[in-house]
């Protein structure tokens, strides 16, 4: 299953300025391939409709600790109005941290990709609560102790504020499109979407733009 991992970014110049990273390519990191669509909305009251992303693919040379090492293609996409970058990969989560922090140190100083989507907490619950299944939830508590699902006893849309005004450290949960379904996941501030179906990966992602992004802005 297919596996996109959302972030946030500062790139001064929007789409034109991150073509420019192609320049950054190095013997054992490159990238190439950047075109531009236009975002169309999926989703009602879609607030980026017109946007341009710029996507591209990324080549990584990755070391491995006892020699060896694997050579890793990533397909990425950067929205100019939403300034979300997107990696679509297959590959474990370490490999894409090493990716962005590579981007990030060959980039100027200007330039950020960010591990932490630093969302809103009520906008988080706002996209979480539309969800069609909560699979599962971990809250931190007032004494920063971690409160799972099981412990909460019912799903947090049945519970109203008494369960809202927690933050959310981890979860994962289930939307549908056209019959898709989407696991999505979110942990240590960071958004994964997973299906198969990239219609279904790009109306989450406009969900997320539209509930957690514009609104936080």
């Amino acid at each position: 299953m297919g596996s996109s991992s959302l972030r946030r970014t500062r790139i001064p110049g929007n789409g034109q300025r991150f073509q420019k990273l192609s320049d950054l390519s190095t013997n054992v990191f490159s990238l190439s391939d950047v075109d531009e669509r236009t975002v169309s909305g999926l989703c009602d009251e879609y607030p980026f409709d017109g946007q341009s992303a710029y996507s591209g693919v990324i080549e990584y040379s990755e070391d491995a600790m006892w020699g060896g090492g694997r050579d890793i293609e990533l397909e990425f996409e950067f929205r100019d109005q939403s300034n979300l970058f997107i990696l679509d990969t297959e590959v474990d989560l370490p490999s894409v941290e090493s990716v962005i922090q590579k981007l990030n140190t060959l980039s100027s100083d200007d330039v950020k990709i960010y591990r932490s989507l630093t969302v809103h907490r009520e906008r988080l619950w706002d996209f979480l609560n539309n969800a069609d299944k909560i699979i599962e939830l971990t809250l931190i508590g007032d004494q920063g102790t971690e409160i799972s699902f099981e412990e909460l006893g019912s799903e947090p849309r049945d519970t109203g504020l008494e369960i809202e005004q927690y933050p959310i450290e981890a979860a994962t949960v289930v939307f549908s499109y056209e019959g898709e379904q989407i696991l999505t996941r979110y942990t240590d501030g960071t958004l994964s979407v997973h299906s198969d179906v990239s219609k279904a990966t790009e109306y989450l992602v406009q969900l997320f733009e539209r509930d957690v992004i514009a609104e936080s802005d």
